[in-house]
Order: structure tokens, then C-alpha cells, then sequence
């Protein structure tokens, strides 16, 4: 691993534009998805899950390596499990 992904432990948040895309691109399928469990195996603060599940009506979960950030993903998301996605 690159030393400043090291530094960030791997952090990197979607870019605000992307996500504005992502929610645009999904925004046809709202009355399939709504109710429905949205997962993110990498969530970060939560943020980028949270604004899609919000724009979706979607109930959100998300898994998060680092203790710190599962912890402010926990104030945004319905679920957080703290740990390595890989193993769930």
C-alpha cells in the first residue's frame, strides 16, 4: 500500500460529484428499492450510504475497518458493524 493510503488507512471518500451521479442513476429504480436494505462493505463515516439511502428511502447498514470512523458512520447509518468486510 501507497504511504499516504497507509496514512489515511485506506480512506477514500466518494467524491461528492460521483455520489451526486450515483443517486441520480439509481433514482429510477426509488419505488423498487424503497424499505429495502442498502449494504456498503466499506463505509467509511458513513456519509456516501446515508445520502443514497435517504434519496432512495432506503434502511442503511455499512462495515467499517476503523474504529473511529465506524463510530461517526453509526450517527448517519441505521447499522454499522465494525470489522473487516471480508470476514462477514
Amino acid at each position: 500500500m501507497r504511504l499516504e493510503a497507509v496514512a489515511k488507512a485506506g480512506f477514500y471518500p466518494t467524491p461528492p460529484r460521483t455520489l451526486s451521479l450515483v443517486v441520480e442513476l439509481l433514482q429510477g429504480h426509488a419505488p423498487h428499492l424503497r424499505g429495502h436494505w442498502a449494504l456498503d462493505p466499506c463505509a467509511g463515516e458513513g456519509e456516501a450510504l446515508s445520502r443514497v439511502g435517504q434519496a432512495l428511502g432506503m434502511k442503511t447498514q455499512g462495515i467499517e475497518l476503523d474504529a473511529e470512523r465506524a463510530a461517526k458512520a453509526r450517527r448517519v447509518l441505521d447499522k454499522v458493524y465494525r470489522g473487516d468486510a471480508l470476514r462477514y
